[in-house]
């Protein structure tokens, strides 16, 4: 009997040994790839990237700390730098996730507006006729009209910030774009809510025209 539960103490303890000698070897190639820097010394090189505008290796590093420590106190700052970071590459697709993964956290005031700005941004290169990667791959052509896209992060604007400057141009872009693509009905409902809810903005007279517009061409 006691050679019994001395082979099965052999058996666990190899177990235990692979295991750990498992974790050590990842430990030890995340340590390698990092450079064998601390966590709190790769998010100052991240910080330093982004205030240096080196967009690439903003994305690059924040990627890296993401992905190997996903739960850091650093994670909400990491994702609205590698937004910007996409932002600046062009990469907009890249860029809206990371900010509305930043935006979701809500324990986290810092850098809040700047990221609605960088997303109302986004929708403005979307109406424009940006882009999007086939299936949402980033090695896949950018083929994909992204019209729809632009119409809910302008949604995202005007019901995040409902009285800035910003919700009412979303607003007003909206029911244009609406009505560019195919949603008449829609469009004038959008518009005529502009003008109720921003009677006094410079584009309300281009929303009464505008309005016009579709029903003469309706006609």
């Amino acid at each position: 009997m006691k050679k019994v539960y001395f082979t099965l103490a052999l058996v666990l303890m190899g177990s235990n040994f692979q295991a750990a000698n498992a974790k050590g070897k990842s430990q030890l190639a995340t340590h390698k790839e990092s450079g064998g820097l601390s966590l709190q010394e790769q998010y100052s090189n991240t910080v330093d990237a982004y205030q240096k505008k080196k967009w690439a290796e903003v994305k690059k590093l924040a990627t890296h700390i993401l992905k190997e420590t996903p739960e850091s106190p650093f994670t909400s700052d990491l994702y609205y730098f590698r937004g910007v970071a996409n932002y600046r590459l062009k990469e907009y697709e890249g860029a809206n996730r990371d900010f509305s993964t930043f935006l979701n956290d809500h324990a986290s005031p810092k850098f809040f507006e700047e990221a609605i700005k960088y997303k109302f941004e986004i929708a403005k290169q979307y109406e424009a006729g940006k882009r999007k990667h086939m299936m949402g791959m980033p090695g896949m052509p950018k083929l994909v009209l992204a019209k729809e896209d632009a119409l809910e992060i302008y949604d995202e604007v005007i019901s995040t910030l409902p009285r800035s400057e910003m919700a009412a141009e979303s607003l007003y872009r909206k029911g244009v774009l609406q009505d560019q693509i195919g949603q008449s009905k829609k469009a004038i409902e959008t518009l005529q809510t502009f003008i109720r809810r921003f009677p006094k903005h410079h584009l309300a007279p281009e929303s009464y025209t505008y309005i016009s517009k579709i029903y003469q061409k309706a006609c």
